[in-house]
């Protein structure tokens, strides 16, 4: 009896031990804890990568990344207090974008605001080089990577990419006729693509001739030559002389031809030649012919 009396006891002390265990609030679940630090990032348009700051007492999940904003090693949940690295790629576009990264434990969820600049690509418009050739150089003002893409042949230009402001050469030879060379070098920077004028001023125009043709009185044919960079034309010559080419361009050799000469006078004239605003002459004589006794 006494043992049995002392068994219930026992039993009724446990139970009241256990109810009171279930009673005490010191066992209820904490309350969830979630922060971020900083709560926003800025980025270049050039992209890079930045981190924050997860102080969390309990297991969390990541969202809200995009094509061009990703989180380092694709870490997207974890548990406790973590550093996270964001990874943005470069801003190919003229406009800013953003993005909201997520971060949630339980029924708490804190943000990360993402801003990328977008990006900026300025150049002069024109470049003028001499004709006698030389080296010219291009200002560039940019935010993120760029690189030319096309230029003329007759150009050199280097360096043909790179990132942030700089600057490119743009080098000549000389340009030996009296054309101006012109045409257009391309730079782009992401999806902006900005053209820049290339000119080279043209040669001042020259022209020689041959100083003299001398024909005996008998005739013939004799050359004249002309050398010159540009555009010529015979504005002018003597009646007795036969000139079958009166124009041309560049260098040339050109046929003067006379009869024969049957007076004992002898024949002088001028031949004159034009190219553009120069002018030159070539005086040209046929001895007369030989008294008859």
């Amino acid at each position: 009896m006494k043992t049995t009396i002392l068994s219930l006891a026992f039993i009724a002390t446990a139970l009241f031990a256990a109810t009171g265990c279930s009673d005490n609030g010191d066992d209820k679940p904490s309350a969830t804890e979630l922060s971020l630090t900083p709560k926003t990032l800025s980025f270049e348009a050039a992209g890079g990568s930045q981190s924050f700051a997860i102080t969390c007492n309990g297991s969390w999940t990541i969202s809200g990344t995009t094509d061009w904003c990703t989180i380092e090693g694709n870490k997207m949940s974890g548990t406790g207090n973590q550093f996270i690295t964001v990874e943005v790629a470069t801003n190919p576009g003229a406009n800013i974008r953003d993005a909201t990264i997520k971060v949630t434990s339980g029924a708490v969820t804190q943000t990360v605001g993402i801003t990328q600049e977008a990006a900026e690509l300025n150049v002069q418009e024109r470049i003028d080089l001499p004709a006698e050739g030389g080296t010219g150089i291009v200002n560039i003002e940019c935010n993120t990577s760029w690189e030319i893409t096309d230029y003329p042949e007759w150009c050199t230009v280097t360096p043909l990419s790179g990132t942030g402001d700089g600057m490119f050469e743009v080098t000549v030879a000389e340009n030996l006729s009296v054309d101006p060379l012109s045409d257009t070098i391309t730079i782009t920077a992401g999806n902006i693509t900005q053209y820049i004028e290339v000119v080279q001023a043209g040669a001042l125009p020259e022209l020689t001739v041959s100083e003299t043709i001398s024909f005996t009185a008998e005739g013939g044919t004799q050359n004249l030559e002309i050398t010159t960079n540009t555009d010529w034309e015979i504005t002018d010559y003597p009646s007795w002389c036969t000139i079958t080419t009166l124009s041309g361009t560049g260098d040339a050799s050109v046929e003067v031809t006379v009869a024969e000469n049957t007076s004992e006078s002898p024949q002088t004239g001028t031949i004159t030649i034009t190219a553009g605003e120069l002018s030159e002459t070539t005086d040209v004589d046929q001895a007369g012919a030989t008294p008859v006794d």
